[in-house]
């Protein structure tokens, strides 16, 4: 509990800050895919409450405050980063996605919960894995049909 304020301040100023190192034609063209998921993500916080899927020590502040830093900090950035390193490659894109969803679901939820930023309930490890790649699966499908509406626009 004692580190979980910094280390949340310390994933949103990372994630951000590498998307300094981004092009910003491709934050451009990938951010109604990462704006996608982060609602996903809101509405998955949304239900997580009600039915107790993790929990997040403190009040309504503190829990939302932890919630959002990993939808529009970690998440937001990393949806960008894997879109512009392997989109138009749909197999790389789930191997690199599939790969951090493992890592996320898996050690880094271990550390996070023993560092105190969250607890899973409800919700186990195997079910937050397969949600991600279920939501990575969306986006994905999503950005394909930007794509070709963008690209039949400009056909015309």
């Amino acid at each position: 509990m004692l580190y979980s304020k910094p280390l949340r301040i310390l994933l949103l100023i990372l994630s951000w800050g590498s998307l300094f190192l981004l092009k910003p034609a491709s934050a451009k063209r990938f951010s109604p895919a990462a704006i996608l998921v982060s609602l996903l993500l809101t509405v998955e916080t949304m239900i997580a409450i009600p039915y107790k899927l993790w929990t997040i020590k403190g009040g309504l502040k503190r829990r939302l405050w932890g919630d959002l830093s990993f939808i529009f900090g970690p998440f937001f950035a990393g949806t960008l980063w894997i879109f512009h390193l392997t989109y138009g490659k749909f197999w790389k894109y789930i191997l690199l996605n599939g790969f951090i969803d493992f890592l996320f679901a898996y050690p880094l939820s271990f550390l996070f919960e023993k560092s105190g930023l969250y607890r899973l309930k409800r919700l186990n490890n195997h079910t937050l894995f397969s949600l991600s790649l279920i939501f990575a699966s969306v986006i994905y499908a999503y950005q394909s049909f930007l794509e070709k509406q963008f690209s039949r626009n400009q056909e015309e």
